[in-house]
């Protein structure tokens, strides 16, 4: 069997967490192989699966995102995390639908794209005095902002630039978030790991990026009891996701869910990329197209 790790122009021999899934999959009889996406000279067709990993690049072309995905599929390969998952989680209204199913997300609301209300309309009526501002289609926190009610002024040709290409999607900030932001890694289902990403004083992006630090950490009994009914609660049966979520006393926000291509964290935690392997084998024994959504 052979699969591909598909990748970005950026990261051609993946990153060094995704590296070690390589011998991994070997060691199981699987050969996994790096893909750039947008390789026009790979054919997609050579492979049984197409595992998604680090192609970032993604939101920058969205369209082009999409029909690539259709045509994987289309040459008989079939893609990992399944593509109506995919498809869903590529907009981030998908927040919309966990809160319908009671899951603790932060209030949002959408600015639909090209809405001609200045930045200081929009921000007028809310309860909070600081905004989180970001792009419905966005990676690695690309495009989010924070934002004072006051300094709205300010922040309008980057807010002008923003609504103009996407819809965006107008959250609370979250000052928990000084405490870090925490990555809990599902595989098969199996909650593997947690990192807690720490912003550097006075960012609020947790990202390592944006100067962050990472340190894998063990939830205790009752917090992963409660990240753990958050996943089961999604409904859903991915091969791998990431669950983001601060800590608002002591009950985890759901910021993300990460189904696409997140970082994994496999340099952290011992076996887990054999995890993830040994997890694969066990995913191809069901139909997991036919996986619920929401």
């Amino acid at each position: 069997m052979r699969v591909a790790l598909v990748t970005d122009r950026d990261h051609t021999a993946l990153t060094e967490s995704d590296q070690l899934l390589i011998p991994a999959f070997n060691k199981i009889g699987i050969v996994a192989i790096p893909a750039t996406w947008d390789d026009s000279t790979v054919n997609w067709a050579e492979f049984d699966y197409v595992v998604l990993r680090s192609c970032w690049d993604y939101y920058q072309r969205i369209s082009s995102f999409k029909s690539w995905l259709i045509s994987v599929e289309s040459q008989g390969s079939k893609l990992l995390n399944p593509l109506p998952l995919i498809n869903w989680n590529l907009d981030k209204k998908y927040l919309f639908d966990l809160r319908e199913k009671e899951i603790p997300v932060p209030d949002t609301t959408v600015v639909p794209k090209g809405d001609p209300r200045p930045l200081r309309e929009i921000l007028a009526n809310r309860d909070t005095n600081i905004s989180i501002i970001k792009p419905c289609f966005g990676a690695s926190a690309h495009g989010v902002m924070m934002v004072r009610r006051e300094s709205a002024d300010e922040f309008e040709p980057q807010y002008r630039d923003l609504v103009s290409r996407s819809n965006v999607l107008v959250q609370p900030f979250i000052s928990e978030i000084s405490n870090g932001e925490y990555s809990a890694v599902f595989i098969g289902g199996e909650l593997s790991h947690t990192i807690l990403k720490t912003p550097k004083p006075g960012e609020f992006r947790s990202n390592v990026g944006f100067g962050g630090t990472e340190e894998l950490i063990t939830l205790d009994k009752e917090l992963k009891a409660k990240v753990t009914k958050i996943f089961r609660t999604c409904g859903m049966h991915p091969l791998f996701a990431r669950l983001d979520f601060v800590l608002v006393s002591s009950d985890p926000i759901l910021m993300e869910l990460e189904l696409i291509e997140p970082y994994l964290f496999f340099e952290f935690k011992e076996h887990s990329a054999e995890l993830f392997a040994s997890k694969f084998q066990e995913y191809l024994g069901r139909d997991s197209s036919s996986s619920s959504l929401i």
